[in-house]
């Protein structure tokens, strides 16, 4: 299973203050194969859409996220918020207000945009109906309002706020009780340190932890790790929320980025649209040639145009140069005096009229003068020499001063005029000429362009692109239309396979939805896609699968070894294919469903997964009208049931009596009825399934349940296990029986029994133990003088003497109703005249039980009691003997009362060794015999502090001297040592006092057999005998700072309970041990850490048993006490966790039972474990003092019978399941 979860739960995008798209930011964080991602922009959700649909393209799983800017007393505080519904109107225009409201210039300039680009809302769309006016929000409100929409809040970066933990820890409580859901412990910018504390923080309020690293830029980090379980919590909680569904349902996106549609299922189409088709493939090209021809005609031909003129003129202009250097190099003649100046200008004139150029060789140049003159002109000789003044072409432009103006302004430049055809005066054209200056002579020399010549070229440029253009896209078109031909055939081709996909994957969904088994498809070991009978199994939506780990909902367990087997095998050859197994999976509420379980591995996208199917064995079942029962088995009382021999033992077939005894959380829809439901712990049920496998049959097994009226209801359950042909468990069939008033009837039996038993030692005891209370009368004495004297001392009988003192008589009750009120005699006459004679006699040391014999045989109802002496000491009657049972240990503690030293005191005590030797022979009731030794002592006890306070004085202050240990859960046997204290009022300046009293109370015990404490837990020691307060201090610095003997020490103070002074005292200690240890998980791993070490003494027991060892096994020992103790702790352990005030084993026990935190089955049989171990360490003390030897709590084996070495080892099998079950409530399973 993987520890760790790759996330970023905390992101910022283009839509804040972050630089990337929240599509650019979806693929590095898929490229760094997160696996869960939030966006949290500040204030906005703007970009949630379009980070769910890019996230949904890459396999990466959404959650709605948000941060927002709060304020908690003054102080900027930043929230984030998951899981919410992003449409929810309040978040929405509470959002906008806030980001509206903002400062700009608090950002950069491109944040700014981005801030107005995300502020931009469909105000039509979000009905306002919250609002923050004052551009801010109270984090009280922000955690509501997020709350509200369904999410879940948590504390971001929670340094920001203050770093001192100290100050920080406040905030954080502060802000759970304000409705924090948890804090972003995980934070990449924070030391491992500061992330650990914060997670301990979180552990101690109970908070959720979020992971994320609070990204903007690509220089931040992208991925974070949390611990899976804290990552299970967090999702739990956001799958709690409704707006999680409500979003990620509203919005789900397909694998193609599209918004995906319900699946319908239609009809095949036998043909595909045709026109349409065509429409897609030819109207697109069409649009295609008639652009390229446009583009042609519009842009292309006038960039021709333009660039073909440009070109013409810069030609004129360099051939204008080209004549301009003839003139050059004949002026440079000139100068250099090979010719005059008119010689070199005439050559020069004969030289230029000779050039031509043009297609036609017809262009040619012309020269004239400033004034204007003309010079020279090859077609127009007639204006050779004349004065150009006057000259105008045909629009009326003087052209040749215009030349002369161009060159004398500019030196050079075009000018446009109209102008003969060439050499053709009759033809004229508009033409464009270059005129420059020639400085050294002022000419003007000058050639043009016809413009009509420019136009033909481009004319046929034109013809030449359209021919072409044509051409090109008759090709294009007879070529389309061929590919539309194979189009089509392609097309009808691949549509017609589509429909048979579509078919058949409609079959297929078909199939799979109606199947009964489940089907789960999973990649990369994360749920993909499951049925509605996989879903509905699970308990989990469609939204919340792709949470899911497969661990999630298949348990890594023993059941499910095989399937696990599988699932890591590598190799798809090897996996075990269409093998159908036991396992079971794991719903949403945490419970186990029985399943049949299938594995194929298969190839998706390139990943290599599984499809798994689960078939719910209840779907099997027939509950309560099975067709497999007879209809008798349906009709009577007792329930019949069949259920399988694995796991819970799901019931298969159950008739309607049996279904009625069900608990009702068993009949719910889903829910798998089974025989562990009517088990309080698996631990009583896998005791009842080891027993049964071993037993084979199992009758009469008695379970408790709380019905649904809140009664209690006792089930017996009789049981059979049935063997398949392999010889291993299949079935188990069995009987339900609703036995409460039968249970209920046996156990007042009991009682009545072990009272009846009890009493048997109380009639073993000589009459002379009897209370005395003799009423007498003289021979003179009237009958209203006794009668009076009877009443005062509350007695039924009065002796009659002579004046010497002997007997004469009784008067009884009986003789006053019969002689005197119903003869209605004088009651002044004198009593001897109606008393009864002779008196009936009995010695003192005769036995209770004589008496009563006596009585029957002489048909009386009293009994004189004489002495050796014959003199009468006392009277007794029937009524008193029949009563004395219940006061039998109170007449031992009456004596222990009426002892004025400590030699009469030790004296009394050492017939409570009889006493219990007579009880338990008598009635082998080991509670009876605990009773009345923790009786013996307390009386004890109490009268050792009666002795030192006549000594010492009245104490200075209020004082409770309590019993621990042994004492203090009223369970001494013959061999105790002392465990006790004192706690007193004010302060520790009394103590001189109570330690001197704790002294002279611990000799007092030791010298009536209670040895000193081996640990000085007792009054004497100043760490035991202190004020209340230091022993509240105390108790919390023990549990806070706990070491190995003080966890001991705590083990016997936990048993305290008051002997002696003032019950106040011990009641505020008591509550205030209750207040400390609440929520003390820690504590209580400690303590059952401590339980855990009292191992039972095996050693001797499994060699014996065994016949391991070379030591002979009558020298082998064990120490019952040590076997009793895990039985001990484990009933103050669960004491204690579930605030149990008594301190009695037995009780502890009962009422562990009667709030079912075990079971009526385990308390019974811890009881009758508990109470034989306890038996046999008083037997073999009894033993022992019998022996004159030193009594203990060892005993040899080779002393055992072989039912006493059974019973030993049951109780070790007991003790085993005690500490296991200890390991898992309090130690993770550990022990």
């Amino acid at each position: 299973m993987a520890q760790e979860i790759l996330l970023n739960l905390h992101c910022h995008s283009m839509f804040s203050d972050g630089e990337l798209t929240p599509e650019s930011l979806a693929e590095l964080l898929a490229a760094k194969n997160v696996r869960y991602a939030s966006l949290t922009d500040h204030d906005t959700i703007e970009g949630q859409h379009r980070f769910q649909t890019a996230l949904k393209k890459l396999g990466v799983e959404f959650i709605p996220g948000v941060e927002l800017t709060t304020f908690l007393n003054g102080q900027e505080v930043h929230l984030l918020g998951y899981g919410f519904n992003v449409d929810d109107p309040d978040l929405n225009s509470t959002m906008l207000s806030l980001r509206q409201s903002k400062a700009l210039d608090n950002v950069s300039i491109a944040g700014s945009m981005r801030k107005r680009s995300a502020n931009h809302i469909d105000s039509d769309k979000i009905h306002h109906r919250t609002t923050v006016q004052s551009g801010t929000i109270e984090t009280r409100d922000a955690i509501r309002l997020l709350h509200q929409a369904g999410g879940c809040v948590l504390l971001a970066h929670p340094l920001t706020i203050n770093k001192d933990p100290e100050k920080l820890i406040p905030i954080i409580k502060k802000l759970k009780a304000l409705g924090l859901d948890g804090i972003e412990a995980v934070y990449t910018e924070y030391s491992q340190s500061d992330q650990k504390m914060l997670r301990d923080c979180a552990d101690a309020e109970d908070l959720l932890v979020s992971a994320g690293t609070d990204f903007h830029a690509k220089l931040h980090d992208l991925s974070v790790e949390l611990e899976r379980e804290r990552w299970v919590k967090l999702r739990s909680k956001i799958f709690s929320g409704q707006g999680f569904l409500r979003s990620t349902k509203s919005n789900f996106i397909d694998q193609s980025g599209h918004q995906a549609a319900p699946h319908k299922t239609t009809e095949r189409h036998h043909h595909f649209q045709k026109r349409s088709f065509i429409l897609r493939i030819f109207l697109p090209t069409f649009l295609a040639i008639a652009l390229f021809l446009t583009a042609i005609w519009v842009f292309v031909i006038p960039s021709f145009e333009n660039t073909l003129l440009d070109r013409k003129r810069e030609l004129i202009r360099e051939l204008t140069n080209s004549a301009i250097s003839i003139l050059t190099s004949y002026h440079k003649e000139e100068l250099a005096g090979s010719l005059y100046r008119e010689e070199a200008q005439a050559l020069a004139i004969d030289r230029v009229q000779s050039l031509r150029y043009g297609a036609e060789d017809k262009d040619y140049f012309w020269i004239q003068d400033l004034k204007p003159t003309m010079i020279m002109h090859p077609y127009r000789p007639e204006l050779n020499g004349e004065d150009l003044l006057d000259f105008k072409d045909a629009r009326g432009v003087r052209i040749f001063v215009e030349f002369s103006n161009l060159v004398q302004r500019e030196g050079e430049g075009y000018i446009d005029y109209v102008w003969q055809w060439k050499d053709d005066p009759d033809r004229l054209e508009p033409k464009e000429s270059f005129v420059k200056l020639f400085e050294p002579w002022d000419w003007i020399i000058g050639t043009g362009i016809y413009i009509d010549d420019v136009n033909q070229e481009i004319a046929k440029i034109e013809k030449d692109i359209t021919t072409t253009s044509v051409v090109v896209s008759v090709i294009i078109i007879l070529l389309l239309l061929y590919v539309l031909q194979q189009s089509l055939q392609i097309e009808k081709g691949r549509q017609d396979v589509l429909d048979e996909l579509k078919e058949s994957t409609e079959r297929y969904h078909t199939v799979i939805e109606t199947m009964t088994e489940g089907t789960l498809l999973v990649i990369d070991n994360r749920c993909r896609y499951a049925n509605s009978t996989f879903i509905n199994m699970i308990g989990y939506s469609e939204t919340q699968l792709p949470f899911l780990d497969l661990e999630d909902i298949l348990p890594r367990s023993p059941e499910n070894q095989e399937i696990w087997e599988n699932v890591a095998q590598t190799d798809a050859t090897k996996v075990s294919l269409g093998k159908a197994v036991d396992g079971f999976l794991q719903n949403k509420e945490g419970q186990l469903i029985d399943c049949i379980l299938m594995l194929n591995p298969i190839q998706y996208a390139n990943q290599e997964g599984f499809i798994l199917l689960a078939r719910d064995i209840a779907h099997q079942s027939n509950f309560v009208a099975s067709d497999g029962l007879s209809k008798a088995v349906k009709i009577i009382d007792v329930g019949v049931f069949r259920a399988r021999a694995v796991r819970r033992g799901v019931f298969l077939e159950i008739n309607p009596a049996g279904y009625g005894l069900l608990p009702e959380e068993c009949k719910t829809d889903g829910a798998q009825p089974s025989l562990a439901d009517l088990f309080p712990d698996t631990f009583e049920f896998d005791h009842f399934i080891n027993d049964l496998k071993r037993k084979g049959q199992i009758n009469e097994y008695i379970l408790k349940l709380n019905a649904s009226n809140d009664r209690s209801l006792t089930i017996a359950l009789s049981a059979t296990l049935e063997l398949d042909e392999a010889g291993q468990p299949y079935l188990i069939t069995g009987m339900l029986k609703d036995v409460t008033q039968t249970q209920k009837l046996l156990a007042d039996r009991e009682a009545q029994i072990n009272k009846l038993q009890a009493s048997l030692l109380f009639f073993h005891e000589p009459l002379s133990k009897l209370e005395r209370a003799l009423v007498t009368g003289e021979t003179n004495t009237t009958i209203q003088q006794v009668s009076k004297r009877m009443s005062d001392k509350n007695m039924s009988a009065a002796l009659i003497t002579a004046d010497n003192g002997d007997a004469l008589g009784i008067i009884t009750d009986h003789d006053l109703r019969d002689r005197v009120i119903a003869q209605k005699t004088d009651s002044n006459k004198p009593a001897f005249s109606v008393m009864t004679s002779p008196i009936v006699r009995i010695n003192e040391n005769a036995m209770i039980y004589e008496a009563i014999i006596k009585m029957e045989e002489k048909g009386v109802r009293h009994l004189a009691v004489e002495n050796d002496s014959g003199q009468i000491v006392n009277l007794v009657d029937s009524k008193m003997l029949a009563q004395f049972p219940r006061y039998g240990a109170y007449i031992l503690t009456q004596e222990i009362a009426k002892t004025t030293t400590l030699d009469d005191l030790v004296t009394t005590n050492q017939r409570k060794n009889k006493a219990v030797k007579v009880l338990i022979e008598s009635s082998h009731n080991v509670r009876h015999a605990t009773s009345m030794l923790s009786s013996i002592y307390d009386a004890s006890t109490e009268r050792l502090i009666n002795f030192a306070l006549e000594e010492f004085g009245p104490p200075p202050t209020p004082f409770a001297f309590i019993g621990m240990g042994s004492q203090g859960r009223q369970e001494p046997t013959l061999v105790t040592d002392q465990d006790n204290g004192i706690i007193y009022m004010a302060s520790a300046e009394h103590q001189p006092y109570f330690l001197a009293l704790g002294e002279r109370i611990s000799q007092g015990l030791d010298a009536i057999g209670a040895s000193y404490c081996d640990g000085k837990v007792m009054a004497s020691n100043p760490a035991w005998c202190k004020p209340l307060e230091a022993w509240k201090r105390d108790f919390n610095l023990r549990i806070n700072n706990p070491e190995a003997q003080q966890m001991v020490d705590l083990s016997i103070f936990f048993d305290f309970r008051l002997i002696h002074g003032d019950m106040q005292l011990v009641q505020d200690l008591r509550k205030h041990l209750s207040l400390s240890l609440q929520d003390r998980h820690d504590f209580f791993h400690l303590f059952a850490k401590q339980a855990q070490k009292f191992k039972a003494p095996t050693r001797g027991i499994s060699s014996g048993l065994l016949g391991i060892g070379s030591v002979d096994s009558g020298e082998r020992e064990i120490n019952l006490k040590d076997l009793i103790m895990p039985i001990v702790n484990f009933a103050r352990l669960y004491a204690l966790k579930n605030n149990i005030q008594q301190t009695n084993t037995l009780e502890r026990m009962s009422i562990l039972a009667e709030r079912g935190i075990i079971s009526t089955n385990t308390c019974d049989e811890m009881s009758t474990t508990y109470e034989y171990v306890l038996l046999m360490r008083l037997k073999n003390q009894i033993s022992q003092i019998d022996e004159n030897q030193q009594p203990d709590n060892t005993v040899q084996l080779g002393k055992l019978a072989d039912l006493h070495q059974t019973r030993l080892h049951e109780a070790l099998a007991l003790i085993s399941v005690l500490q296991k079950r200890i390991s898992f409530d309090f130690l993770g399973g550990i022990q």
